[in-house]
């Protein structure tokens, strides 16, 4: 993770920071996800078990304009989707089949040089069989 740390089902927050601890990529509320400061990188275990892989793609809501992130989805090393470069409000949904895939990647990474506010979140991410 490029700052801070990640967290699961809530916004980071700090002593510093009071942006609020619920998730809201594009401004809309997500009860699941991923959080973590670009660039970041998770890895999962899918074992050829699920079918399709779902989520919303964006930034924190609150985000400064200079903030952006690229999301990667990888099966077995292969590239399955690439967003475009989200920034502020922007938010891509994500459905893709994951049948057959041993290792799920999600990446993200700065759209530009830097890392300043890529507050990235990875909304209401889910497997399915």
């Amino acid at each position: 993770v490029g700052w801070g740390a990640v967290t699961r089902n809530h916004y980071f927050f700090n002593a510093n920071i009071h942006d609020g601890v619920l998730l809201e990529p594009g401004g809309h509320f997500h009860s699941k996800g991923l959080y973590a400061h670009a660039p970041s990188h998770f890895k999962f275990q899918l074992r050829k078990k699920w079918k399709r892989f779902t989520a919303t793609a964006g930034l924190q809501k609150g985000v400064h304009s200079f903030g952006s992130g690229i999301f990667i989805v990888r099966g077995d090393g292969k590239e399955l989707y690439l967003t475009q470069l989200l920034k502020e409000t922007a938010t891509e949904f994500i459905d893709l089949s994951v049948q057959g895939v041993d290792t799920l990647e999600l990446e993200i990474v700065s759209g530009k040089e830097g890392n300043g506010n890529c507050w990235t979140v990875w909304g209401s991410p889910l497997l399915l069989k």
